[in-house]
């Protein structure tokens, strides 16, 4: 089965001239109907939402199951990117009660992790431990090594929220033997492993780095690139995103600079994005660590005018606001600084 991550990686786009009712659509193949999703899940919510509903059409006059599910859960994704949370759970008890009345146990177990994504959000992380228990539970019941991946994938970065990097990390490892030790076959090809191997070896990088394990977190951050060679030149990011953490720790920041700029080079951004939020805080952080207060300040303020932070995502928020606070404590604005580091103190509590 096509797992979701196809949804979110792949952007080619879809042919001139191409007809965005939910009728005309369903008459493209699967794989035209999904770039049409992913062209506009970020941007335009009735465009990506009438594709992901043609999508579900084909699966349904083809009568193919696993086809059908896949648009729905593309429903529930491109609402979560939109921020509507409440829509997404509605849409998620559709999805779970379609994989109960068709009784695939594969698509209830995606169904959870889907869920317990969606309570991280909220936040509710008690509730999104259960969900991602669920999903592992199924998985390895029913041998399905994708869900059961993503799964520990989901609880992996619980841990890492909570700042039991340890945890994470033995998670991690145990996520690279079942990716490493997968099959290719037709659902699993050499391309999606290799995106999952260029993602595991990221995530390893940065839990050994927080561990202050520099040599071991260079090791890992180093595989990554290889990975990544043969698909998607966004997947470079990952790994100068890696080498930039690495570089920040080792106070090397013209080098860290230099694998910021060159990570925009390979996959530029659009604005007003997570994304770009989280750029902003690296770049931000980066001037702190410089010295540039000023600009540090500059550029984490342009993100939050480019990205409305929803109070969701405010338990997110954390070090964004912490480096904030320090930066207009060190201009001198002590008025802003304390702002914001109350902001700091409150996400803390989240």
């Amino acid at each position: 089965m096509k797992n979701i991550l196809l949804f979110l990686f792949s952007f080619a786009l879809i042919p001139a001239g191409f007809s965005q009712t939910t009728e005309g659509l369903s008459k493209y193949s699967f794989d035209t109907i999904r770039d049409s999703i992913n062209k506009y899940m970020f941007s335009d919510l009735q465009k990506s939402i009438g594709a992901a509903e043609a999508y579900i059409l084909k699966g349904k006059r083809e009568y193919n199951k696993e086809e059908e599910y896949m648009g729905m859960e593309a429903i529930i994704w491109i609402h979560y990117s939109h921020r509507n949370l409440e829509e997404a759970n509605e849409q998620f008890e559709k999805l779970l009660f379609f994989a109960k009345e068709y009784k695939a146990l594969k698509f209830e177990a995606r169904a959870h992790n889907v869920a317990g994504t969606i309570q991280m959000s909220i936040p509710d992380l008690k509730e999104a431990i259960r969900y991602f228990n669920l999903a592992l539970q199924i998985s390895e019941n029913e041998g399905d090594d994708i869900s059961a991946q993503m799964a520990l994938s989901n609880l992996s970065y619980v841990h890492k929220i909570n700042g039991d990097y340890r945890k994470s990390l033995e998670i991690e490892k145990n996520i690279l033997k079942i990716i490493a030790n997968h099959p290719i076959d037709s659902n699993y090809t050499s391309s999606f492993k290799s995106r999952l191997l260029s993602d595991i070896h990221y995530n390893i990088s940065k839990s050994y780095l927080e561990l202050n394990k520099i040599d071991s977190a260079k090791h890992y951050s180093a595989l990554i690139k290889s990975f990544s060679k043969d698909f998607d030149s966004c997947y470079l990011r990952k790994y100068y995103y890696s080498k930039y953490y690495i570089s920040l720790e080792e106070k090397k920041y013209k080098k860290a600079r230099k694998y910021l700029i060159n990570s925009e080079k390979y996959c530029p951004m659009i604005e007003g994005t997570l994304t770009s939020l989280r750029m902003a805080l690296r770049y931000g952080n980066l001037a702190s660590k410089e010295g540039d207060f000023e600009q540090a300040s500059r550029t984490l303020m342009q993100g939050l005018r480019d990205y409305e932070v929803s109070p969701e995502e405010e338990g997110y928020m954390s070090n964004y606001y912490k480096v904030l606070a320090e930066a207009f404590k060190e201009t001198g604005d002590f008025e802003k600084a304390s702002y914001y580091f109350e902001k700091y103190l409150n996400t803390e509590k989240e």
